[in-house]
């Protein structure tokens, strides 16, 4: 699942990513959506912040597509062979 999201700028005005809407367009956001969104907020800390970055966003959904066409590693039993595996890998 791929998420957007705006910027904080101050208490109660945040940025809306430009594909969405335009400047000066006014968001009607329902009660019950605000605290949500808004407690969802005081959830993510600082240092996590880098999942929520649009690139890292692109490779959740590429990984998400791979899962879909079965694109998976085999499963390892020890840690010997996934550290063989990771050799051959950085040797390619």
């Amino acid at each position: 699942m791929v998420f957007d999201c705006g910027k904080i700028k101050y208490m109660t005005t945040f940025t809306i990513p430009k594909r969405i809407t335009q400047e000066g367009d006014l968001i009607v956001m329902p009660r019950k959506e605000y605290e949500e969104f808004f407690s969802i907020l005081k959830i993510i800390s600082k240092d996590q912040i880098w999942f929520w970055t649009k690139e890292w966003q692109q490779k959740e959904k590429e990984a998400d597509e791979d899962i879909v066409l079965k694109k998976l590693s085999p499963a390892y039993k020890t840690k010997k062979e996934i550290k063989e595996v990771l050799i051959k890998f950085k040797n390619q």
